[in-house]
């Protein structure tokens, strides 16, 4: 049964195939999330982020937040600026 996945999934590679689950933020997630970032940087907590902004659980607040933080520096990083050099 091994065998047979691993050929399936060698066929599916070969035609350019990629399985699995899509990376990135629901549609919802990626409107909410620069409010999300600015409660964050105010101080809030993320159990008062999480009842604001109805997130179901800590893990997406997170998920979130280092998304919104991973393309901010590399936007920096384009630009020449680093963080904290404001």
């Amino acid at each position: 049964m091994i065998r047979r996945t691993n050929a399936g999934l060698e066929a599916a590679r070969s035609r350019s195939r990629i399985g699995g689950r899509k990376k990135g933020l629901k549609v919802l997630n990626e409107k909410i999330a620069p409010l999300v970032l600015n409660a964050c940087k105010e101080g809030n907590s993320i159990r008062n982020i999480m009842q604001a902004f109805s997130i179901p659980s800590t893990a997406t607040v997170y998920k979130i937040l280092n998304t919104k933080t991973d393309l901010q520096s590399e936007s920096h990083s384009e630009t020449g600026l680093q963080k904290g050099a404001d």
